[in-house]
Order: structure tokens, then C-alpha cells, then sequence
């Protein structure tokens, strides 16, 4: 049977729109043509743009109706991507005060076609409890060079969400001979067909042995488990992109973040 081509800029575009996991306090303005939250607290990924459709009037439009909602002083995002991308919303954007930021590649890839076998010294186990959430983040940290990522009120939360019937959101830990090596998640929609996963990291002292191998062989199974045909991300082109690449991803497109007040 032929296979349908895949469309992965769409099934990006769609899932990193999906606002289920918000807080209360986020409001989310939409229609069939664009997307866009805001809040009052300060925070990048609660106030931005998520996509707009149409020609450049109409995402001048979208763009005034999303400042109306925020401060002059407030951090603000679009995600622009290649279904929209031009250097005339470019400019228009520059003109509101926004900065260029990271370029992402649209990465994925078909489950069914992934056959990497995970080396035997490596185990990857799903985040379960707190515990094991602190432990996530003490890598994620390590692998990103950061530190103190983990926020404890926010825990109980998050185990929650990866453990309550029905999840959508998987978190996992690899262990290399006992040790912590590396980390990484996945939050599915079925209704997609997709798994979008990010925040994989592996600790430096443990790259180059196949931990990142058996972290995105955890996903696809759970993946196909779930009746997930594709796993795809936002991949930052001078780091993750080649990282994934060398694991069989497909490149399909760009998306670029169009910062406000980039430094907040």
C-alpha cells in the first residue's frame, strides 16, 4: 500500500498549538485562521502567537489584536514558521519591536521505520514519582549546562500529568550502568497520528553510548503502542537538528521565534 505523504510542518504546527496543559490563568484566543494566548504573569510561552494563516494583512491583524493584550514591558513570541514565513512579516514584525531568535528545523520521523536496537548497559524507565522527577531534572540540568530547574511546587503537577489515566505526557529517565545519563519526553495526540518529544538531553559523561539511542527508542515503542505513526520536534538547528538527523529524522521545514523584550 502507498504510503500518504507526510505533512510535518502541519502535525507541528497543530500539536504545539494544543493548549490543554495551560494553567487557568491563560487565556487562549482562536478562530480557524490563527491562535494566540496571553496572561498577565510574564512568561514567553503563555504570551505568544501560535500560528496565523492568510496573507500579510491578515497577520498584521492577528499581531495588533495579540499587543492589545500585552505590556509595553512584557516578554512576547511568535512562532514563525514556514507556512507563513516572509520577509514581508518579517519586517512588519521588526517594526513592532521584535528581534529574530533561534531557527528551529521541522524534524520527523515514521515509527515503523525506526530499528535501532539500544545498547544492553543502557535502561530507560518512565517517571513515575516524585523521586524520579527530581532525578529528570538533575539531568536535564547537567546535560543543558543549568541549574535548578526544577521547580518543587510544580512537581506534585507534573507527575500527575504523566501518571493520571488517559496521559498524554510520558517522561523518562535512561540509566547507564546504574548511573543517571540521560532524559527526555514525549506528549502524545492521538487524534494526530504524532508524538511530539523534547527535552532530551543526555549528561556529557555518558554521550557517545548510545543513551540517546535508547531514550528515542523508548518513545517510538510507546509511540506505536498508543497508534502513533510519527514522532517529530522543533529541532534547533546547530545543536539537536544533526543530532537527530544521525538518528534517520527527516528535515521538512523551519520555524523561527520572533522575540519581544528578548532579554526578559
Amino acid at each position: 500500500m502507498k504510503r500518504e505523504p507526510l505533512d510535518a510542518n502541519a502535525l507541528l504546527e497543530h500539536a504545539t498549538a494544543d493548549t490543554f496543559w495551560v494553567p487557568d490563568a491563560v487565556h487562549v484566543v482562536e478562530t480557524e485562521k490563527f491562535k494566540f494566548v496571553h496572561c498577565e504573569k510574564p512568561v514567553r510561552i503563555f504570551n505568544r502567537i501560535l500560528y496565523s494563516h492568510g496573507d500579510l494583512s491578515d497577520h498584521a491583524h492577528v499581531l495588533d489584536r495579540f499587543l492589545a493584550t500585552q505590556p509595553d514591558d512584557g516578554p512576547a513570541q511568535w512562532m514563525l514558521t514556514s507556512s507563513c514565513d516572509s520577509p514581508e512579516l518579517r519586517a512588519l514584525l521588526e517594526q513592532k519591536g521584535f528581534v529574530r531568535g533561534d531557527t528551529f528545523h521541522v524534524q520527523a520521523l515514521r515509527c515503523e521505520g525506526y530499528t535501532r536496537t539500544p545498547p544492553e548497559d543502557v535502561s530507560v524507565i518512565e517517571v513515575r514519582d516524585i523521586d524520579q522527577l527530581r532525578t529528570l531534572y538533575r539531568i536535564m540540568d547537567a546535560s543543558f549546562g543549568r541549574t535548578g530547574s526544577a521547580r518543587e511546587e510544580d512537581l506534585p503537577k507534573e507527575v500527575i500529568q504523566c501518571t493520571e489515566p488517559g496521559r498524554r505526557v510520558i517522561r523518562y529517565v535512561a540509566m547507564r550502568n546504574g548511573e543517571p545519563a540521560g532524559a527526555g519526553g514525549m506528549t502524545m495526540f492521538p487524534d494526530l497520528g504524532f508524538g511530539l518529544i523534547w527535552a532530551g538531553g543526555v549528561v556529557p559523561e555518558h554521550r557517545g553510548h548510545g543513551v540517546y539511542t535508547a531514550l528515542l527508542a523508548a518513545r517510538v515503542r510507546d509511540a506505536l503502542a498508543h497508534g502513533i505513526h510519527t514522532v517529530g520536534l522543533y529541532a534547533k538547528v546547530d545543536t539537536s537538528s544533526p543530532i537527530v538527523a544521525a538518528q534517520g529524522f527527516e528535515r521538512h521545514g523551519s520555524m523561527t521565534y520572533y522575540l519581544r523584550n528578548a532579554k526578559l
